[in-house]
């Protein structure tokens, strides 16, 4: 098993894997048990997909956990974020969407379960209502809803070119911020290396490039002209949406949006983690992994 040690996170290996004309960066481990499950017929590989300005590492808390448990699991920058390539296309969740089911031929995966955070759940759902002879089970992490007009408008004002690079340069800002006030005030050099590791992998994949704003642009450009509703009533495997109890925002998976999940999707079920914000996952890992785990664990 490839993977370096930084405090209770273990990374695994980054790898690149070619689909066209692209290149994609991807971390991979496959449990002592996966071929067992395989065997069984029940799905031995998770694929985990990112959110808007996420990557990868967005799961560095999670990946182990269910390599452990025997999964194979995968995680992947999608194209336009982390150290994946970058083209000025127009990014979309269907161009997402391709891209993974090549990256699922290649790798020759039999059944796959996906966990999607936060705006990757749109791929996810768009990739079960495409594959659904391949795909067994969706975890939906901090899913957005039905957006309404008021929401539309404001993320086309927060989602604009200017505003997403400010956004960017104002959180690299904080988080330097934040390192040097946690290794200024720590007493333990191993609490101080801790730190340290932690900010560098937010800031690992935090690229101010032309071409990494210009993909948060159109993909979030994408997301505010689609609609979910049409596609929620054809997804028939069974999911897990998993919320924050701090939640707050409409545009993401509020109370309200939750509810609106919970009556389209026939087979769904709603987890909500206390104390939790909008990343679960890395809020509270261990809650989450048990959470998921169990959820997957009742299909077998």
């Amino acid at each position: 098993m490839f993977f370096k040690k930084l405090g209770v996170i273990k990374l695994f290996k980054e790898k690149f894997l070619s689909v066209g004309d692209l290149k994609i960066c991807y971390v991979e481990e496959g449990g002592p048990r996966a071929k067992e499950i395989s065997m069984q017929g029940k799905g031995k590989n998770i694929i985990f997909i990112h959110g808007w300005q996420g990557s990868s590492k967005t799961w560095r808390y999670n990946l182990d956990y269910f390599a452990k448990k025997g999964y194979q699991v995968f995680a992947l920058d999608l194209p336009g974020s982390g150290k994946s390539s970058k083209p000025k296309i127009n990014y979309s969740t269907k161009f997402f969407s391709e891209v993974i089911k090549k990256i699922i031929e290649k790798k020759e995966m039999e059944k796959v379960i996906f966990v999607c955070h936060s705006a990757g759940t749109f791929i996810g759902l768009d990739l079960a209502l495409s594959l659904p002879g391949k795909i067994e089970r969706l975890v939906l992490v901090g899913p957005p809803g039905n957006f309404g007009i008021f929401p539309k408008i404001l993320m086309s004002l927060m989602f604009s070119k200017s505003l997403i690079r400010f956004y960017a340069i104002f959180k690299s800002l904080v988080l330097k911020a934040t390192l040097t006030t946690k290794t200024f005030f720590s007493k333990s050099q191993n609490d101080f290396e801790r730190t340290r590791k932690l900010i560098e992998l937010n800031l690992s994949f935090l690229h101010h490039e032309s071409s990494y704003i210009h993909a948060l642009n159109t993909w979030a450009a994408d997301i505010r002209k689609g609609s979910i509703e049409k596609i929620l009533a054809k997804i028939n495997q069974p999911t897990l949406i998993i919320r924050g109890e701090k939640e707050f925002f409409d545009l993401f998976a509020s109370p309200r949006n939750v509810r609106f999940l919970l009556s389209n999707i026939k087979n769904a079920n709603l987890v909500t983690l206390k104390k939790c914000g909008h990343l679960t996952m890395t809020e509270n890992p261990d809650l989450f992994n048990k959470e998921v785990y169990n959820f997957l664990k009742a299909g077998k």
